[in-house]
């Protein structure tokens, strides 16, 4: 299941899991990430106020 996980954050970061592909790497993973933060932010600004918010994870909006 992990490594599901793995190849689904690594496809929001562009990778395509061809078969000839190899694993994903980091900065594909990175870019992943990325994405999931900025949807997971879009989310909590789409349910509203009525549930309690984690803190952002960085305050920049550029990452490295």
């Amino acid at each position: 299941m992990p490594y599901q996980a793995m190849r689904m954050v690594a496809s929001l970061g562009g990778f395509l899991g061809r078969k000839g592909d190899g694993e994903p790497g980091t900065q594909t993973l990175w870019l992943g990430l990325q994405s999931l933060d900025v949807m997971a932010a879009m989310w909590r600004l789409l349910i509203g106020p009525s549930r309690p918010h984690p803190p952002p994870v960085s305050s920049s909006l550029t990452y490295g």
